[in-house]
This record gives structure tokens, C-alpha cells and sequence, in this order.
């Protein structure tokens, strides 16, 4: 999927507009204030915390180009549960290298249940001079297997 943008110092346009967004719910108001900055990855999917991805699933995100954005790196992680019954991401794999404009990743073998099947992902955005900027991480699991 490309968006269709140049991506050097353009904004894409499903980005949040930066500045105050006021919503109105049962008679509640409330305020958000987004800002954005270079480089900043939104809207994950799988959401972070997900559960029942497919093994095909597609990772997707939606980033912000406010500089001399290149591209993207998407790395995958299994996720394990250490002795003390804490999660640890167990290294990170380069998924995908999508060039500036292009925001799907298929990673190329699938997802794998035979670890359990929790993961861990991020997008790192890939600047002009070699510089990257480390994004967050999200986690999701995928159907339990069927025996």
C-alpha cells in the first residue's frame, strides 16, 4: 500500500493534526492536545495488547513525515514469559524495509505459534544521513492453536 507521498517534508494526510482536538460525548468535553514529531509512528495495527491475530496478519501503521523521513524498518520479536513470570522480548528481526510512502508489512515467513504466540513489533523510522529514530513497541497474540 502506498500512500502516495513524496515523504521528504510531507505530512501524511491520515496523520492526527497537530493542535487541539476537542470531542464532545454525553455532555462531556474533552481536549487532546497531539503533538507531533519527526518521524512518529500511530495507529498500529495489531493494536498493542491485541489478541487472535491471524498467522498471514499484516502489520500496518500510520506515520508522521515532519522531516527527512527515507523509510521505515518493521522488526518482529517473540515475546516469552521469564522464570519470574515476566514477558521478555527475546531480540528483534528485521520484518520488512518499506521504503518512505509504503506503511504494510507482510512479514515474509508468517507468524510462527510454536513459541507461544505472543509477539512483540516496532516501526523505527529511517532518516536522511543514516540516522533512525526508535519507535515504540507493541505486543499482540494470535489464535490459540486448534488441536
Amino acid at each position: 500500500n502506498n500512500d502516495g507521498l513524496n515523504c521528504l517534508r510531507a505530512r501524511s494526510p491520515w496523520a492526527p493534526v497537530p493542535g487541539p482536538i476537542t470531542t464532545t460525548t454525553a455532555n462531556v468535553t474533552a481536549t487532546m492536545t497531539t503533538t507531533m514529531r519527526q518521524g512518529e509512528i500511530t495507529w498500529p495495527t495489531p493494536a498493542d495488547m491485541s489478541m487472535n491475530a491471524a498467522p498471514d496478519q499484516e502489520l500496518s501503521f500510520i506515520p508522521t513525515y515532519t522531516g527527512s523521513v527515507l523509510g521505515f524498518e518493521v522488526l518482529l520479536s517473540v515475546v516469552m514469559e521469564n522464570e519470574i513470570g515476566n514477558d521478555a522480548v527475546s531480540g528483534w528481526h528485521l520484518a520488512c524495509r518499506l521504503p518512505c510512502g509504503t506503511t504494510i508489512c507482510r512479514p515474509p515467513s508468517g507468524l510462527d505459534s510454536s513459541l507461544g504466540g505472543h509477539f512483540a513489533w516496532r516501526v523505527d523510522t529511517v532518516l536522511e544521513g543514516g540516522r533512525f529514530i526508535t519507535g515504540p513497541t507493541w505486543r499482540f497474540s494470535m489464535l490459540p492453536a486448534m488441536t
